[in-house]
């Protein structure tokens, strides 16, 4: 009697287990899969997305053979890049984006070499309503978070609780995305006349994939990844090695391409965006939902940037910029080197440069939550709308440094994690130091440089170059002690000091956050030790920008979410106050010198000229030549306008 081998009778067990066991979720398959590289876990992986994945390749090849040729080269393409795979992408979205370019690629070169291009051995698995315009184009184009719910619930036929395991949410968040999806596919179909009927109907031919057809797939899979001679046919090993300089480590940063590679090939012409949208190079294209066209390069416009000093907790206007009589203040005013204009004793340095400064002492909104301020100063939008907007920063990045790969465009220090929006991966920012300006390292540890590892995944491509690039920024060895000392020895001034080695090095745009304005106890010593370190900073910067010859081409921006109330509190401290507060602007484009809006002589009161985000946000534009009233053409949404319409610039502050 023979005994069975022990590789089988473990796989029998293991099978066993698994099928009395909870069902692993797709990510503990693909990482037993990557640790050991286990065959039952590839083996499920093929069964469970094996049907949407056959019935993609089956609508664009129109030909079974050729059909099961792609399906087994995206399953080989898995196997060797499963590692590359992001914990926060869904598998069945990346499996899709794979087989939908390599279905692509495939008809491509069978039509070339007059191959069947169109066979009458074709297996149609998409409803009529589909025929116009094909159904993976439209996919393509949705965002990814709802790309992926219509894979699961309709292409895969999972139940809306399954997808919500899968994607690690609720069903009702499945259910919500599916209603937006269908939305978004019913627009689109509309602009073409089509109908829209997104059911089951539209899923895979069949849940079960012939048991054949795995074994070969898993087989061929297993040998591609080794490296080996695989089963698979001659055509299936071409598109599987063909696939790696296409997809790079995340096929989401092709995605934008896919979509135009699909409407080529479709014949469908998207709608020409507006003049006034502007294009940036490949790299940014590819991550973003934005249609943009070509721009012509303007080498002047990455002569000019900004650098953003972010004052996070809210600082008191009081006891800075706008300081006032009586009991109001915690501090004495003191006049500077502009006639009638005063700050408090808190700035001296910044007193004897004010003939740089614009100081708006009337802004204000009605946002009292930190979280909620900082978004609408970052972004001149309110939190929680229906569309993400991008930060000021990545819009600066996107209009300024759009054709810069060998420096990053937009580099921030300490600063709060949200970013590009749907200007997309290209124009969000490169983070030094903490992402949460809530927990900022201690005070005397300067910022370093990020790991090889940091730059690539901001930039795979120019990642290394880019570090190469900026090294020397943050190597303060060179620089004079007294330059250090009249920056400050703080993390603060070490930031500012490291922001003009980068603008020297041509980095457009930085941002660097200095905490500790929430001071709703003990605010007069409080307030007293960080406006000291804001002091000498920015003059320093204000002084060495000038003496570089980089003021007039670099815009600083001085802003914190909100000031703080007139009235002391019974803590000696100041609470929350969005209604009257100041911003201060310099350098590029701006008339300095001069101060713009009134508060009462309480501080409780705008009196003249009150400003909005939305004002200021226009205002930061025009200083840097760039139209606050452009418009961007996004997918699925429209054109969608940097400031609401009619939005207009302080003209008081430009020069």
């Amino acid at each position: 009697m023979k005994t069975a081998p022990l590789s089988k009778v473990l796989g029998f067990v293991q099978r066993i287990a698994v099928k009395n066991a909870a069902a692993p979720t797709d990510r503990e398959l693909l990482e037993r899969y990557i640790d050991c590289r286990d065959d039952f876990a590839f083996t499920e992986l093929v069964r469970r997305h094996g049907p949407m994945v056959l019935s993609a390749c089956r609508r664009i090849m129109r030909h079974e053979q050729d059909a099961e040729d792609v399906f087994q080269a995206a399953f080989m393409v898995l196997a060797r890049r499963a590692g590359s795979i992001r914990k926060s992408e869904s598998l069945s979205g990346w499996l899709y984006q794979v087989a939908y370019r390599l279905a692509l690629r495939g008809r491509q070169i069978r039509v070339s070499r007059c191959e069947h291009a169109v066979s009458i051995d074709v297996i149609e698995t998409a409803p009529p309503q589909f025929d116009r315009i094909a159904l993976d184009d439209e996919l393509a184009r949705l965002p990814d978070e709802y790309r992926s719910v219509v894979i699961l619930c309709y292409l895969e036929g999972r139940t809306q609780i399954e997808a919500a395991a899968v994607l690690a949410t609720t069903a009702d968040a499945v259910n919500s995305r599916l209603k937006r999806a269908r939305e978004m596919l019913r627009m689109r179909y509309a602009r073409f006349g089509a109908g829209l009927a997104v059911s089951t109907s539209g899923a895979a031919a069949s849940r079960a994939l012939a048991g054949e057809l795995v074994a070969r797939t898993v087989q061929s899979a297993m040998a591609f990844a080794a490296a080996r001679t695989c089963g698979a046919s001659a055509f299936a090993v071409e598109l599987a090695q063909g696939a790696f300089p296409m997809i790079g480590t995340a096929t989401k940063l092709m995605a934008m391409l896919v979509c135009l590679a699909g409407l080529v090939f479709a014949g469908i012409l998207c709608a020409t965006p507006s003049d006034g949208d502007a294009g940036p190079p490949d790299d940014a294209r590819r991550t973003s939902p934005i249609q943009f066209t070509v721009e012509p390069i303007d080498k002047n416009k990455v002569k000019r940037g900004c650098i953003i000093l972010w004052m996070n907790g809210g600082p008191s206007q009081l006891d800075t910029f706008d300081p006032k009589p009586g009991d109001v203040g915690l501090f004495k005013a003191i006049d500077t080197n502009v006639k009638g204009l005063q700050f408090s004793e808190t700035l001296p340095l910044l007193a004897k440069k004010a003939n740089h400064l614009a100081v708006i002492r009337s802004m204000t909104h009605r946002e009292g939550d930190h979280n909620r301020g900082t978004h609408l100063m970052h972004t001149a939008q309110p939190q929680g709308g229906a569309l993400a907007y991008p930060r000021l920063g990545s819009v600066l990045a996107r209009e300024i440094g759009s054709q810069l790969t060998t420096v990053p465009r937009y580099v921030c220090i300490d600063s709060a994690n949200f970013g590009s929006s749907f200007l997309g991966d290209g124009y969000a920012p490169l983070h030094v130091g903490s992402k949460n300006q809530f927990q900022l390292p201690p005070a005397d540890a300067a910022p370093t440089l990020p790991n090889d590892a940091a730059f690539e995944a901001h930039d795979k491509e120019n990642g290394k170059t880019q570090r190469k690039n900026i090294a020397k920024a943050f190597d303060l060895a060179d620089e004079k002690p007294a330059t250090r000392d009249a920056y400050g020895r703080a993390r603060f001034g070490t930031s500012c000091l490291i922001a003009r080695r980068l603008r020297e090095a041509g980095v457009p745009i930085i941002e660097i956050t200095l905490g500790g304005w929430d001071t709703h106890g003990n605010a007069a010593v409080q307030t007293r030790q960080v406006a000291g370190q804001l002091d000498a900073a920015f003059s320093a910067l204000l002084t060495d920008l000038r003496d570089r010859k980089l003021l007039d081409d670099t815009l600083i921006v001085w802003m914190g979410e909100f000031g703080r109330t007139p009235k002391v509190n019974a803590n000696g401290g100041r609470d929350h106050y969005p209604l009257a507060f100041s911003v201060v602007l310099a350098g590029a484009g701006i008339k300095g010198g001069q101060v713009i809006g009134k508060t009462s002589n309480d501080g409780f009161q705008i009196e003249e000229r009150p400003v909005s985000p939305a004002e200021l946000h226009a205002t930061i534009y025009q200083a840097l030549g760039i139209d606050s009233a452009k418009k961007y053409r996004v997918a699925e949404v429209g054109d969608v306008f940097l400031l609401e319409k009619g939005t207009k610039a302080v003209k008081e502050a430009l020069r």
